[in-house]
C-alpha cells in the first residue's frame, strides 16, 4: 500500500485522474478507494482479495460504511 494516494490507479484498473492528465484527483481517488473496497469483484472480477478475505466471505465481518470511510480516510493519508 505504500504510496497509495499518489499512483494514477486503483488495482490497476481504474484511473485517478481526470482524463488527459497525469495528476491524482483526490475525489477520483476516494470514490475509486471505496468502490474497490466496496466491491473489488465488480472491478476486478476472481480477484484474490474478494475470493479470501473475510470481510467479503464472512457475513458477521463485513465492514460498515463508516468502517470503508474511515479505511478510505486512512489511505489518502498515504502518499
Amino acid at each position: 500500500m505504500t504510496h497509495v494516494a499518489s499512483r494514477l490507479n486503483v488495482a490497476g484498473m481504474l484511473r485517478n485522474a481526470e482524463e488527459g492528465s497525469n495528476v491524482v484527483n483526490n475525489a477520483i481517488l476516494q470514490a475509486n478507494l471505496k468502490n474497490w473496497i466496496t466491491d473489488p469483484d465488480e472491478i476486478k472480477p476472481g480477484n484474490i482479495m474478494f475470493r479470501q478475505a473475510a470481510v467479503y466471505t464472512d457475513p458477521e465481518k463485513a465492514l460498515s460504511e463508516q468502517d470503508v470511510d474511515a479505511l478510505v480516510a486512512y489511505l489518502l493519508t498515504l502518499k
